[in-house]
């Protein structure tokens, strides 16, 4: 029950945030209007002119900051943060109480990331999910399959429909889908209804080959690629291929894609990751999944992630035959391999509340953060968010020359735009945080490996920006990049600029140069466009300082 309290919440969350939205837009719309409204007035007929004229914002911004649509986006704020306190507190409290109670033996659990759904089927689903079973089985089958149930569970009862209902069920389906299904059927190639023949096997074993020869071909690579360069090689989205395929290499963000990488010997991988409506993080690099879904004409692959809820991704299967990951997964997997595995994370730009959920995940399991080296955007406003919030989450972290100054003035900091996106510190009195040490922990943590924050790098592009949001810098002067990492209450690491011809000259090499020695610095590169290969990644490493290379891992690396 408990269990279905928490997806209860859950619902909520998702209904008050779009709430909130309607709110927020309509009162950022007010005040804006009205602001503009007073500077076009008097750009055309100028202040102080004596025509008595007065400003718009004084006599109605004082009715929109008493209104109900103000205090009630605040009320919807507070409400909101206390939800999310209040489903980790009882996500927490579950998974403790399976826990201590017997559990499973692999130590799985039910935490905020998954969801027993086998916990949440009433009878009645158990009994619909029975008669669609049981309907064209014969009889045989029928008591074969009750004697199967009664084993493991009561027995549920059949319920008989009518005759004339019986009689509609008899008679063969004749949709349209039925129709393209039984056509599919009569071909000699096709699965359904029939063995596989010869040649199906024969295509079987040609995709396995290619898959296999393709990973005895990165074990050689990373082999022969000098340790010093190795640890500075990003595998773009884990190793994949850039036409988003699946037959001989795994799908792009997806769980193998990452496994592969590490297990190879490729340290870092970067990864894309976006927030779906009830605030998992997934990883996804398009705003839908429409490219790499198995079925294109579902609904679910052409809605945008934010609006789709973790029960829709997990109906939603791409291309490799499973759905895409969530960033915990991920982040799992790598606490298994080892240490060194690692994910350069970018957070898509606009997407302030994936940064602040980025930074309430690692606040919960701050063993995952030895996982994540990087975080970074092309979002500057996002990226110096989300520095405050982790520093704030990790006081004891923040390195600032032994003052204190520094972690206590992000309590002064500005604040986000992006309520939806604040974390619920400033409402923590609302609910009292659990004394108890907690034990529900799928990774087994060290307390006494040392932690640190990850590095946090803004994304820049090296041609005239093609979105707002996009800062552009080019190597013949990276002067504005101070301005971009500093700001009155945050500091940035770094920047991950794009690769250009003019790097491998010697003007282009000595700015480089420079801005490695002051800021860490990342190398990423369009597939087809620039050169992706083990001597311009030793030029960039040996000779310029960069600490970072994005590639795509071509044959021809």
């Amino acid at each position: 029950s408990q269990l279905n309290d928490i997806v209860s919440l859950r619902d909520l969350l998702c209904f008050l945030k779009d709430t909130y939205n309607i709110a927020e837009i309509n009162y950022q719309g007010l005040r804006k209007i009205v602001k503009k409204f007073d500077k076009k007035y008097y750009a055309i007929h100028g202040i102080g002119t004596g025509n008595g004229a007065e400003l718009l914002s004084t006599s109605l911004l004082p009715e929109l900051y008493s209104s109900t649509l103000y205090f009630g986006r605040m009320t919807l704020k507070m409400a909101i943060n206390t939800l999310r306190l209040l489903i980790e507190e009882m996500a927490s409290t579950s998974s403790i109480s399976d826990s201590t109670s017997g559990g499973s033996d692999d130590g799985s659990r039910n935490d905020d990331s998954t969801v027993n759904m086998s916990n949440n089927t009433t009878i009645d689903d158990q009994l619909r999910q029975q008669q669609g079973f049981m309907i064209g089985l014969d009889a045989h089958d029928q008591q074969l399959h009750k004697t199967e149930t009664t084993e493991k569970t009561m027995t549920l009862p059949i319920l008989i429909p009518p005759k004339g209902l019986q009689q509609k069920l008899s008679k063969p389906l004749t949709t349209k889908k039925e129709k393209i299904i039984r056509k599919v059927s009569k071909h000699p190639h096709s699965y359904h209804g029939q063995d596989p023949d010869q040649d199906d096997l024969e295509g079987e074993v040609v995709v396995n080959n290619k898959r296999a020869n393709e990973i005895l071909w990165l074990n050689d690579v990373v082999k022969n690629i000098p340790k010093s360069e190795l640890k500075h090689i990003v595998a773009h989205r884990g190793f994949h291929t850039s036409q988003g395929r699946s037959d001989y290499r795994p799908l792009e963000n997806s769980l193998s894609a990452f496994e592969t990488a590490w297990s190879a010997g490729i340290r870092l991988c970067e990864c894309d990751i976006a927030l779906t409506k009830d605030e998992k993080l997934v990883l996804a690099h398009d705003e839908d999944f429409n490219r790499l879904a198995l079925d294109k004409s579902s609904a679910y692959s052409n809605l945008k992630v934010s609006e789709l809820t973790f029960k829709e991704l997990i109906a939603l299967t791409l291309k490799n035959g499973v759905r895409a990951p969530l960033l915990k997964d991920v982040l799992s997997s790598a606490n298994a391999i080892g240490p060194e595995a690692k994910l350069i994370i970018e957070i898509k730009p606009g997407n302030s509340e994936a940064a602040m959920a980025l930074a309430r995940l690692l606040r919960k399991y701050p063993e995952l953060m030895v996982h994540v080296d990087v975080i970074m955007s092309f979002d500057l406003w996002s990226m110096h968010s989300l520095c405050a919030e982790l520093r704030r989450h990790f006081p004891h972290l923040v390195d600032d020359n032994g003052s204190n100054d520094f972690a206590s003035s992000f309590l002064r900091r500005p604040k986000s735009t992006s309520v939806l996106g604040s974390s619920p510190g400033q409402y923590s009195f609302l609910m009292e945080p659990s004394k108890r040490e907690r034990s529900d922990s799928l990774i087994a943590y060290n307390t006494s490996q040392e932690l640190s924050l990850p590095k946090l790098m803004l994304l820049t592009v090296a041609d005239q920006p093609e979105n707002r949001f996009e800062l552009c810098v080019d190597c013949s002067d990276y002067s504005p990049v101070d301005g971009w990492l500093r700001s009155t209450y945050t500091s940035l690491d770094g920047v991950y600029v794009r690769f250009q011809p003019d790097m491998l000259l010697p003007e282009g090499k000595a700015a480089l140069q420079k801005l490695t020695e002051k800021y860490t610095v990342g190398i990423w590169g369009k597939a087809g466009e620039d050169p992706d290969d083990q001597r311009t990644i030793h030029y960039l490493v040996e000779e310029c300082g960069v600490s970072f290379i994005n590639t795509d891992l071509p044959r021809t690396f």
